[in-house]
């Protein structure tokens, strides 16, 4: 039995609110912290509709007319698993890398993955800055605590990474589709009888590896 497998492209879905009014935004937000309980409703409709370079503005203006800072104000007012992603909605993106890069590697078991999803799939540019911000926010160097926190090729892996100076070009717009166009619909061929056994289908590049129970 032939079991086809796509991939999709994926995009982003959040885009800058349109009549963006940060006043008003500002003042709904210090509201919803008011009463007995805090309004959740209104923070999830304000600050996951806007993009994070308006969420940015908000917390300035919230600065400038309240004289608190917002993010402190969401972990004062929040708990849990809630409070960490509104927290997380409020970091630019270069303050979030470098916050899952610590808590990565300073939060008990060192988390790999997701050390190489941020290293690896972040510019030049993007890994210059982001150091900058880890060694800002937490006195101390990036490229240091990886050698310190994780071993033998892995570590040399993320340490050239944590570099940043891999090579970058102009890649072609229409090779690029060509060969999207080649490794975009494939099929696998998988025993029927064994078929009930195969969980998960984990694509890297062109390579399929299949994860069983």
């Amino acid at each position: 039995m032939f079991y086809t497998c796509f991939i999709y492209q994926l995009q982003a879905t959040i885009y800058p609110a349109q009549d963006f009014n940060p006043a008003m935004d500002a003042e709904m937000l210090c509201d919803a912290f008011q009463g007995f309980e805090c309004n959740k409703d209104m923070l999830i409709d304000i600050l996951t509709q806007r993009s994070n370079a308006q969420r940015q503005v908000i917390a300035e203006a919230y600065r400038e007319m309240y004289g608190r800072d917002l993010i402190s104000d969401l972990r004062e007012n929040l708990s849990h698993h809630f409070k960490q992603v509104m927290v997380g909605l409020m970091y630019s993106p270069f303050l979030f890398d470098a916050h899952e890069l610590w808590h990565a590697m300073k939060g008990g078991d060192t988390e790999e993955n997701c050390l190489i999803d941020i290293l690896a799939s972040r510019t030049n540019e993007e890994i210059y800055r982001i150091k900058e911000v880890y060694s800002m926010e937490h006195n101390s160097d990036l490229q240091q605590d990886i050698y310190n926190e994780t071993s033998g090729h892995f570590r040399d892996m993320l340490i050239n990474l944590a570099q940043g100076v891999r090579e970058s070009g102009y890649a072609d717009p229409g090779s690029a589709a060509q060969d999207a166009m080649v490794t975009r619909n494939f099929q696998i061929t998988v025993p029927h009888k064994h078929a009930s056994n195969y969980s998960t289908l984990v694509f890297k590049n062109t390579d399929i590896n299949v994860v069983t129970y």
